[in-house]
């Protein structure tokens, strides 16, 4: 038993020294409004299926890929852009589609193809509220919501719509 346990001792140091070398080639770069963010101010961050980092911010949102943002903010009379720019969540569902909640314009889901936005608000789809305040998927790929005043909603994929 004494040999088990100096094996193990070995075997644990050998991994935190193993593990303290990797975190020594971690490099961060700060990436900034002057590389790109519509503000510096960051709510939320998400990497979707494809790589893309996403940042939620309180002026609009950002795509990532690694060299260039993609600034999503929203347009007034377009209704295929995001319903606002306060951005409280992001999380992409089991189907690979991506949810973005703000703040006083509903939730927000992505096309990839079409690189654009469908709404969802209070009243027309079934929300309780304009204000999302955070976005789960659970492990059936359900995707819930937390609402300001509104408790929580669940999606309806079969519906195209939101419940209590």
């Amino acid at each position: 038993m004494s040999g088990f346990k100096l094996l193990l001792s070995v075997l644990l140091v050998f991994l935190s020294l193993r593990g303290s070398l990797i975190a020594q080639n971690i490099k961060f770069e700060h990436i900034t409004d002057k590389d790109g963010l519509p503000q510096n101010v960051i709510t939320s961050i998400y990497q979707d299926s494809y790589g893309f980092m996403w940042f939620g911010t309180q002026n609009g949102l950002a795509r990532y890929d690694g060299y260039e943002f993609k600034i999503f903010q929203n347009k007034k009379g377009d209704s295929t852009s995001i319903s606002n720019n306060l951005i409280e969540g992001i999380v992409q569902d089991a189907s690979g589609t991506l949810w973005i909640g703000t703040l006083e314009g509903g939730v927000n889901s992505y096309d990839y193809i079409s690189d654009s936005f469908k709404s969802y608000k209070q009243g027309d789809s079934g929300l309780t509220s304009n204000d999302i305040l955070c976005l789960e998927v659970d492990e059936k790929g359900t995707l819930w919501l937390g609402t300001l005043k509104g408790g929580l909603c669940i999606y309806d994929q079969e519906k195209d719509s939101f419940k209590e």
